[in-house]
């Protein structure tokens, strides 16, 4: 597996530093696909405004450890409506390394800092990881085409519960530039509760984990792009549009079609934290992982917690 940095995806947003890792299998893993040219994920992660190369490096080894990747290969072999409730209880806590907000005002020092990262990862052993995650958009499993220069909110499948999405999904037809992508409600007209960007999806489709958009039950998931389009199909479910981006405004509903976008969120309560006050006599709160497993991502040791 081969963790490269992506300077166009990479972004200041709720005024943190998100770093974009897109991770492409290697001839040889199970989730290699010669006719597919996307990263398997493309993983945001929260860092400190000094980050380099060899930190990044140090970031990876640590939140990604060997049997993390194999278990990210195992995962997205698999189909990608299965692959995307086992890869966000992988990843939620995995997304960030500080707790420092940004004091940049633009990504462009730090891409030309990053850019060229690539990391081969070793790969070890996967671990069996258990579904358990929020619900929301169609899915990406279309094959007809979407709409482009609306803002779309897809009336199949509302929120089943109250928690933040982790990773989005979403099946691109024809190369996007900036693509809108969040949780709406209705109050008679249609609100935008919270949307995450991304600069560049090229045609294929996408798993985008590490993020973080406020969703309550009930929500919608919608988008907007000014060029390029997603896929999209009709399931018997509506979307409500209006021309142009509505993201971060409202709405009174243009048109309605009976069409779905292929777009698809999850998100997954994290495991709740530790009832243990040390790990080798080390404070529990300067241990950032054991054996490779970040802190966050454990439940028990030896029972404990």
């Amino acid at each position: 597996m081969i963790l490269v940095f992506n300077p166009m995806n990479t972004k200041i947003e709720k005024d943190f530093l998100r770093v974009c890792v897109d991770f492409f299998p290697e001839k040889g893993d199970k989730s290699y696909n010669a006719n597919n040219l996307n990263p398997i994920i493309s993983h945001f992660v929260s860092v400190d405004d000094d980050i380099t190369q060899k930190r990044l490096e140090e970031v990876l080894n640590t939140i990604v450890p060997p049997n993390v990747i194999a278990t990210v290969d195992e995962i997205m072999s698999d189909e990608p409506r299965k692959a995307i409730h086992r890869i966000s209880p992988l990843m939620v806590t995995r997304s960030s390394i500080t707790k420092s907000k940004t004091k940049l005002s633009s990504v462009q020092d730090i891409s030309s800092q990053l850019n060229g990262f690539a990391l081969y990862g070793k790969t070890g052993k996967a671990f069996t990881v258990e579904p358990r995650s929020l619900d929301i958009g169609p899915g990406t499993s279309f094959t007809g085409s979407g709409y482009g220069t609306y803002t779309q909110v897809c009336q199949e499948n509302p929120a089943n519960i109250t928690l933040p999405i982790d990773t989005i999904q979403v099946n691109v037809r024809t190369n996007i530039g900036t693509f809108y992508i969040g949780t709406w409600y209705y109050t008679g007209v249609f609100v935008s509760r919270d949307y995450t960007t991304f600069s560049s999806l090229t045609v294929g489709i996408h798993t985008l984990t590490g993020q973080n958009i406020t969703c309550q039950a009930g929500d919608y998931l919608g988008c907007y792009n000014a060029s390029g389009g997603t896929y999209g199909g009709n399931n018997g479910y509506s979307t409500w549009m209006r021309g142009g981006n509505y993201f971060g405004s409202s709405f009174s509903v243009q048109y309605t079609v009976a069409l779905s976008d292929a777009i698809y969120g999850t998100g997954t309560e994290p495991p709740p934290s530790l009832a243990i006050a040390d790990v080798d006599g080390v404070p529990i709160d300067s241990v950032a992982a054991v054996d490779g497993i970040l802190k966050a991502s454990i439940r028990h040791i030896n029972g404990i917690g």
